[in-house]
C-alpha cells in the first residue's frame, strides 16, 4: 500500500504509519474479566485500526490475484433505490484474466466480505479456490446462488436480464433484542 502510495506520502510519514501499525498489531491486549490476553496473530475486531488494515491486507492479496488492477481503486457499481445494474465492465473483464477465472463477470468487495458473479459454480468456486490459496491464514467460504446475502443485503440476480434486486438481510439468530447488562462488554456500550 505504501509503495503504491509512495509518491504522495513523504518517507518520514510512512515510517511512522508502519511503525503505528506493527504498534497496534504487536501489542493487541483484550480485557476478559480480570485477566488479559495478548492477541498473537491477526488484528483485534473492534480496533480503529482493523477495517484499515483489513483493507490494505485484501487489498494486497487482490494486487496478487489481479496484477492488473491498480491498487485502491475498486469498481464502482450505478445504484438507484433498492436495484442496482450491473455490466460485464470492460476494466474488470479484461482485468480478471487470471490462470482460471477469466470469465468473472463482475467483481467487488467491502472490508473482507467479497461479491462476485461468475456465469456458473465452477467458475465460481475456481476463484474461491484460487483467493484461498493467497494467504494461509485467512479462510474464505462462499455461498452460490441466484439469492444470497452481502453485508446487510440480501442480493437476487435474475435468471434473465442484469438488474440485480435487493431486500434488507437479517441474520437468522438476530432477536433485535438489546446487551444484557451483565455482560462483559465495556461500560460505553450502554449508553
Amino acid at each position: 500500500f505504501l509503495q503504491a502510495c509512495s509518491n504522495s506520502i513523504p518517507l518520514i510519514k510512512q515510517c511512522l504509519i508502519l511503525r503505528i501499525a506493527e504498534f497496534v498489531l504487536r501489542y493487541a491486549l483484550v480485557q476478559f474479566g480480570q485477566d488479559l490476553y495478548l492477541q498473537t496473530s491477526g488484528t483485534a475486531m473492534g480496533t480503529n485500526f482493523a477495517p484499515t488494515y483489513a483493507n490494505i491486507y485484501f487489498n494486497y492479496l487482490e494486487s496478487k490475484l489481479f496484477p492488473s488492477i491498480p491498487l485502491l481503486s475498486p469498481p464502482n457499481p450505478t445504484f438507484s433505490k433498492a436495484t442496482f445494474k450491473y455490466k460485464p465492465i470492460s476494466l474488470i473483464k479484461s482485468n480478471l484474466l487470471t490462470k482460471k477465472n477469466n470469465n468473472i463477470v463482475y467483481y467487488c468487495r467491502y472490508l473482507d466480505d467479497i461479491f462476485f458473479i461468475a456465469p456458473n459454480n465452477n467458475d465460481a468456486n475456481s476463484l474461491l479456490s484460487e483467493l484461498n490459496s493467497l494467504s494461509p491464514a485467512m479462510k474464505l467460504t462462499g455461498t452460490l446462488g441466484h439469492t444470497l446475502p452481502f453485508l446487510d443485503v440480501t442480493l437476487t440476480l435474475p435468471m434473465i436480464g442484469d438488474q440485480i434486486s435487493s431486500s434488507l438481510f437479517y441474520k437468522p439468530m438476530c432477536t433485535f433484542l438489546y446487551i444484557p447488562p451483565e455482560s462483559a462488554h465495556p461500560q460505553s456500550c450502554f449508553r
